[in-house]
């Protein structure tokens, strides 16, 4: 942590809860001490921030760099976004269901990462793995993870029992939730035509899945009274099923991913393997109904369920998309692509922030740190142009990792600056901090 003064002068501030023109910040200690107009310098080093918009850093709760990629690698492409804070998912082996392959996944990360980091656990597959909600949320876990799809497919009465088990101890059961009895029907089905383009992909797997999966997870949540966040959103009819709940105070929350509300149906066959990933991209009519969700507050968070498959691994499967590698990344492009959206559609970008970095953070357990701009809070921080743009290309995305879906697509604005705990870790697009820098937050589950 910084033991040095930083002050960043006259930006444009923006967070959750308003919006704040030629104001500073005060960092002491990697911590923000003070915000306010005209802030004296104390023998601070200055950023002057002067027509750049000054957000919080990005904080992306659903990220899969250990299992698809090279942690340094995934976590410079968080910083050259703008994500501060990842939290890593499984899958992974060992299966993070115990304390020492806990312990292991945490040394692994600050051995290499570029930003701060938690850890979910699981994936929650048997009764041995439910045994340990607890052990494992004491030793710092955001939240823990149901894949329902397997393999092997996660029966009903394990995601029942781990959502009894979450709710004694107040922790957060994130499901992927497709029904995979269906799966397998419309699969068998499509894969009987012969089929290998990326439409077939498309059909094998229908938002009907995602329905029903949603259904049983909501009467689940509502029986136990657990806290049940229902991943990557993909379908109008999800959309109204949260919002529902939601309405009858059950506790749902829900995420949707850039993806959803950039491409359709329509992109599929031209972006090939590049765009694969699961579940499915939908039709325009479910983009148009997650954006409404997104605006009116029932889907809580964007986050990028980003995967580090390459473009050797996405292409070698470009004439049979049945072995081509579902995932897509987004760290590095996330929130440019996400603020140029916003612009498009006229949306607040207070509400970007609540999505993207304030209610991540408070959702899994990481807001007394995370999240926002507030006194106190650990000083990480966007400072970004908006009246630069760019287009993305090979010219313009660092790594190996398989943009493509997203090339040609122009954004507005660049991110100029990054700070992670009062440090400058990004300048001019250049790396400034050392390999290891991030450091493991440990989730508080407060009463």
């Amino acid at each position: 942590m910084s033991n040095k003064l930083l002050l960043i002068k006259n930006g444009k501030i923006i967070t959750s809860y308003g919006i704040f023109d030629n104001t500073d910040i005060l960092i002491d200690n990697g911590k923000i001490k003070a915000i306010g107009k005209n802030i004296s310098n104390d023998g601070s080093d200055v950023i002057d921030a002067n027509g750049m918009f000054v957000f919080p850093g990005v904080v992306d709760i659903h990220v899969h760099i250990y299992d698809t990629g090279d942690i340094y690698e995934g976590t410079k492409e968080a910083l050259l976004g703008g994500v501060t804070t990842v939290i890593d998912m499984p899958p992974t082996e060992p299966q993070i269901m115990d304390e020492t392959s806990f312990n292991k996944k945490i040394n692994d990360f600050e051995s290499n990462t570029s930003v701060d980091f938690g850890l979910c656990a699981g994936e929650i597959y048997y009764d041995k793995h439910i045994e340990n909600i607890k052990k494992l949320q004491e030793l710092g876990a955001a939240y823990f993870k149901i894949f329902m799809p397997g393999p092997p497919a996660v029966t009903d009465d394990v995601i029942y029992k781990s959502l009894e088990s979450a709710v004694k101890s107040g922790a957060t059961i994130a499901i992927h939730a497709e029904n995979m009895d269906i799966v397998n029907l419309f699969i068998e089905r499509v894969k009987k035509s012969g089929r290998k383009n990326p439409i077939a992909h498309f059909e094998s797997r229908p938002k009907i899945a995602e329905i029903t999966a949603i259904q049983n997870s909501i009467v689940y949540a509502k029986v136990t009274n657990a806290h049940a966040h229902i991943c990557h959103l993909t379908s109008a009819e999800a959309v109204d099923l949260i919002s529902n709940a939601q309405k009858e105070d059950i506790k749902v929350t829900a995420e949707t991913c850039p993806h959803y509300l950039v491409f359709t149906e329509e992109d599929i066959n031209d972006k090939g393997p590049s765009l694969k990933m699961i579940p499915p991209i939908r039709k325009k009519s479910d983009q148009e109904r997650l954006w409404r969700g997104i605006e009116r507050g029932i889907i809580n968070v964007i986050t990028t369920d980003h995967c580090s498959f390459t473009k050797s691994e996405k292409d070698k499967w470009k004439n049979d998309i049945w072995g081509a590698p579902s995932g897509i990344p987004g760290l590095q492009i996330s929130f440019p692509v996400m603020y140029t959206e916003f612009l498009k559609r006229g949306l607040p970008l207070t509400r970007l922030v609540q999505v993207m970095s304030t209610y991540p953070a408070r959702i899994f357990h990481l807001g007394h740190r995370k999240g926002d701009i507030r006194i106190g809070m650990d000083a990480d921080i966007i400072i970004f142009n908006p009246n630069r743009k760019w287009i993305v290309s090979d010219e313009t995305i660092h790594g190996e990792s398989d943009y493509r879906a997203y090339y040609g697509k122009r954004l507005e604005g660049t991110i100029e600056t990054v700070v992670i705990r009062g440090e400058v870790a990004l300048q001019d697009r250049e790396i400034t901090i050392k390999k290891g820098f991030g450091s493991f937050i440990k989730a508080e589950y407060l009463d």
